[in-house]
């Protein structure tokens, strides 16, 4: 008896076997049929107990795809640092804290703003949104990863002559 993986050749439409399958005799197949049929329990309780963890896996794989898109808590904080970044991020928890570097110029200008708070907490989620958005290209997207730096060095350069 052989057991084969079959695929369809798109040159004559022919259904042509694979290398994947198995070959076996009527004796090894008397054998196999006699080992299922003495364990057959056992065998029905490890494929259902295999699909309640791949149910669990699935599910959690789920709920962390919807993590992805959930709104959290944005931390704003001021503090000074030499260098041309008006702005760094640290993650705390399911918190995303944006740090404003006092000495750029954009955030010295902001922070003798009447609504300074106001301004800031509304650049620290636009980055925090921005930071995240960087996490959901996988490893293998890594020119986004060049765009994305682009942008960050851009936005301090340009906000150090507005």
């Amino acid at each position: 008896m052989s057991v084969r993986k079959y695929f369809t050749d798109r040159s004559t439409k022919e259904l042509k076997p694979t290398q994947k399958g198995i070959s076996i005799t009527l004796g090894t197949y008397n054998a196999l049929r006699e080992i299922l049929d003495n364990n057959e329990v056992m065998i029905t309780e490890w494929f259902h107990a295999l699909d309640t963890t791949n149910q669990h896996i699935q599910a959690m794989m789920d709920a962390a795809e919807t993590a992805k898109y959930a709104a959290i808590e944005v931390v704003v904080e001021v503090s000074s640092w030499k260098g041309s970044s008006f702005y760094a991020v640290e993650f705390t928890g399911g918190a995303v804290k944006v740090i404003f570097n006092d000495n750029h110029p954009y955030v010295a200008g902001l922070m003798g703003h009447e609504h300074a708070e106001i301004l800031l907490h509304n650049s620290a989620v636009m980055i925090s949104s921005y930071i995240r958005s960087t996490n959901l290209f996988e490893d293998s997207e890594r020119e986004y990863e060049v765009l994305f730096d682009g942008i960050s060095y851009e936005w301090g350069k340009y906000l150090e002559n507005q």
